[in-house]
């Protein structure tokens, strides 16, 4: 059977400007919160705008399991915490889509963290500020091919739809840096993309061919389903036991 190289079917069509994203989110099959972004194109690459609500009780917070899986997942997926959450994301990619900065407003408890990648791109330095108290920067090392993977957010994958188009890694291995991770984690594990069989789905009830692609970090895996134009459509993470779903999209086969 032959099979279309990856960076071929990413690189089919630009993602669409300006459109709202809406998704719902899902945990162990129950509907517990929403995502909205926004991707707005800009002179010297795009600026992303997210927001993220959901809701965690003890019954769908990720197990000791998947945090084992994802080895050192915390903040607030931490095993047995329960809560409401709301964040708000701001961050640009350049012109490669790659990640070029941004923060993450956690709205409950104000705290602001920002990452700025250094001009050289082999740190990441990570500050926080909370009523006008900063915390001391905490630089990670990275790669440039690095890429932001916080939880319950799908416009994160998005962007790495498009990075992989534009800028994609060599054998299609990224490093992922996972906002809230426990200090004693790998600071950027390394996240894998390969692609699948051609899915189907409907999009406002019409039907649409979708490219599978499969993330696996450490022994969790995400299900990434998307459009000839790039467009996030459908993913998953087993970490999480999320789904995060388009408004109006329904998926109908893996196939």
């Amino acid at each position: 059977m032959f099979v279309r190289p990856l960076a071929f079917l990413l690189a089919l069509a630009a993602l669409p400007a300006a459109a709202q994203n809406n998704f719902t989110i899902t945990i162990n099959g129950k509907p517990v919160g929403k995502c909205s972004y926004t991707i707005e194109k800009t002179k010297d690459g795009s600026h992303v705008k997210s927001k993220i609500s959901y809701h965690l009780s003890p019954t769908n917070t990720p197990t000791q399991e998947s945090e084992v899986a994802t080895r050192g997942r915390g903040s607030s997926t931490a095993p047995g915490l329960a809560g409401d959450f709301q964040f708000v994301e701001d961050y640009k990619l350049d012109a490669n889509n790659v990640y070029a900065g941004g923060f993450i407003m956690n709205m409950a408890t104000l705290v602001n963290t920002s990452f700025t990648p250094s001009k050289t791109r082999d740190k990441l330095i990570i500050t926080q500020n909370q009523n006008g108290s900063q915390s001391l920067a905490n630089p990670i090392d990275i790669k440039p091919n690095f890429v932001m993977l916080p939880d319950y957010d799908p416009s994160t994958i998005q962007s790495l739809l498009l990075e992989t188009a534009s800028h994609p890694a060599e054998k299609d291995l990224y490093l992922a840096v996972i906002p809230g991770r426990r200090q004693d984690a790998d600071p950027v594990p390394a996240l894998w993309l390969t692609n699948q069989p051609d899915a189907h789905g409907t999009l406002d009830g019409k039907p649409i061919t979708l490219h599978h692609y499969v993330l696996r970090l450490y022994k969790s895996q995400f299900d990434v389903f998307a459009d000839d134009t790039n467009t996030l459509m459908l993913a998953t993470s087993t970490a999480l036991s999320a789904i995060y779903t388009r408004e109006n999209f329904v998926l109908t086969s893996t196939k």
